[in-house]
């Protein structure tokens, strides 16, 4: 029987910038000998096929895109954008969690770590 693993990325994917490289390098190693789900939020800017294509991410991996509250183009509430991202990202993942079998989740985010421990 394969082991299951759950990937956690709060970060913007795709993206160019080192964060989402590093998830993705990790993915795929994982991806090797394990089975793996990499959960993302579902930004204005997520486009999981176009991922697939510049990451170059092997069918076996799934992605999962979680809705998030987006304040990123709400001038009042910009500066909190990151927080309500972060909190929704983190309840969605908590329900979907609960949900999934998965033996191990792995993140680098502390929020959703702590969610996925309960």
């Amino acid at each position: 029987m394969e082991h299951s693993i759950v990937y956690v990325f709060h970060g913007r994917f795709p993206d160019p910038r080192a964060a989402a490289i590093f998830a993705v390098q990790e993915v795929k190693s994982l991806a090797a000998h394990f089975s793996v789900t990499m959960v993302v939020p579902n930004r204005n800017t997520t486009d999981l096929e176009n991922a697939r294509v510049l990451y170059q991410l092997p069918e076996q991996i799934k992605l999962v895109p979680l809705p998030v509250i987006e304040f990123t183009h709400v001038p009042l509430l910009k500066r909190f954008a990151f927080e309500f991202s972060l909190f929704s990202f983190s309840y969605r993942l908590y329900r979907y969690l609960r949900k999934a079998n998965a033996e191990w989740v792995v993140t680098t985010d502390h929020l959703p770590a702590l969610v996925a421990k309960w």
